[in-house]
């Protein structure tokens, strides 16, 4: 058993709690491409939410950002990020603007006729991107025959500019995630309700005041 969700019921309320065990032994692809890799956490993860919209509280969401940490190898912030977001879509746009080329290339290239696609709708956009790729293949050929020519200078302003925002990222992760809920079960809001831990108080704030008339020596 790779994962296993647990959904307790009881008079008033009911929880249900995802673990992970062990990366996908079925599934070959997690293995191999990272991307669906992701994927596959993520299916678990929209098994959970869907208890979620049905009224439970998801209590261990942590759980699943150390498996995406784990597995795929991604950072404690990107992987937040993709808990705590309810949308597919935007867990897709923050997968694909963290991979690299090669691992783009990777994902639009696999043989969906012989491994599991865990990215409903996927498979028409890696098609997409394939035929865009081959009906310009001798453009780019062209292109880089061009770029040989430039001189050193020129060469030099081709250069892509790093990505200043990535890194910022790695240094200010959100905090923990508590439990995700749906408000809708406890007051008029359908909204999904992602709660975070409180961060820890300041030591300062049970320590006597320093300007403390008492404590200043005569």
């Amino acid at each position: 058993m790779t994962y296993s969700i647990e959904v307790c019921i009881n008079e008033n309320s009911s929880s249900v709690f995802l673990n992970f065990e062990r990366i996908s032994e079925e599934f070959r692809i997690v293995r191999h491409c990272r991307f669906q890799c992701i994927g596959w956490v993520l299916s678990a993860v929209a098994q959970v939410e869907a208890e979620v919209q049905n009224g439970a509280t998801w209590v261990n969401p942590e759980e699943s950002v150390k498996a995406l940490m784990r597995f795929p190898v991604i950072p404690e912030y990107l992987a937040r990020k993709l808990i705590a977001s309810g949308s597919q879509s935007e867990q897709f746009s923050l997968v694909w603007d963290f991979l690299s080329d090669a691992e783009k290339n990777e994902a639009i290239t696999v043989n969906f006729d012989y491994f599991h696609n865990f990215w409903p709708g996927f498979q028409l956009y890696a098609t997409a991107i394939s035929l865009q790729i081959a009906n310009t293949q001798q453009l780019d050929e062209l292109k880089k025959k061009c770029e040989r020519l430039n001189d050193e200078v020129q060469r030099s302003l081709t250069i892509r500019a790093p990505i200043l925002s990535m890194p910022d990222e790695s240094f200010t992760p959100i905090a923990p995630i508590n439990h995700i809920g749906n408000k809708r079960f406890h007051s008029d809001s359908t909204d999904r309700e992602v709660v975070y831990e409180s961060p820890p108080r300041a030591l300062c704030e049970d320590a006597e005041d320093p300007e403390d008339p008492e404590d200043i020596p005569f």
